[in-house]
């Protein structure tokens, strides 16, 4: 890593709005020596070090886990059902935070494909939402209790996500994420070439579950492995 680097410690978000300028928790392996990186989102009220010990569950050492946090630990005000127009300057200021860190991680060198998101309810709605608007496509997202909501401000091409594996998890009755939505953001991202793994389970809990974590898990495995 260069003496000019962006990403030396104390590691800070960047972006646009009240999400910038925020200090990033790390764990893992150091930055630069990692095989793979894996980016954490946390959920409304949720904070970095509870994604930080859900990463762990699911990444080898030798993968980098980065955690942003929200300002007062919320990634964005609104609930789902509201008009598009009210979301879109909500969530725009989250998806930036995540698209300036990814950008900073392949300035320095970190292969798109070596790169994770990993988010949970809120987390996982904004790294979908940064999926359809990125100009570069990642490794892998997993999503857990999360699932498109925004508008899609520019369109992908299509299989613009081909090679991508996107692991979505969710309660078939989890009043904070219905199943229609999964089950269009399974149908989306999979009209554009991406290699997607939908679990649905019974009951109503908003949690990251045992056997989310052991798919992960496997994914992660998969993506750090040596070339």
């Amino acid at each position: 890593m260069s003496e000019t680097s962006t990403l030396q410690a104390p590691l800070m978000s960047g972006g646009t709005g009240p999400h910038s300028g925020r200090p990033i928790a790390q764990a893992g392996a150091a930055l630069g020596e990692a095989r793979a990186v894996l980016i954490v989102l946390h959920g409304r009220g949720g904070n970095a070090a509870d994604m930080l010990g859900h990463g762990g569950a699911i990444a080898e050492p030798d993968v980098a886990l980065i955690a942003p946090e929200a300002a007062a630990n919320s990634w964005y005000s609104f609930r789902s059902g509201e008009p598009g127009r009210r979301r879109k300057p909500d969530m725009d200021p989250a998806v930036s935070v995540l698209g300036d860190l990814v950008d900073r991680l392949v300035l320095e060198g970190t292969e798109p494909a070596r790169i994770a998101l990993f988010g949970f309810s809120q987390g996982a709605c904004v790294a979908l939402q940064y999926a359809m608007t990125a100009r570069r496509r990642v490794g892998a997202i997993i999503g857990f209790s999360g699932a498109l909501i925004g508008d899609v401000a520019v369109a992908p091409a299509p299989q613009a996500f081909a090679g991508m594996r996107l692991l979505l998890g969710c309660s078939d009755q989890d009043p904070l994420c219905p199943i229609a939505k999964v089950r269009n953001t399974e149908r989306v991202f999979r009209s554009l070439g991406a290699d997607v793994t939908t679990r649905v389970y019974p009951g109503n809990d908003h949690v990251i579950n045992a056997d989310e974590v052991t798919i992960a898990g496997d994914m992660m495995r998969v993506l750090a492995a040596p070339s």
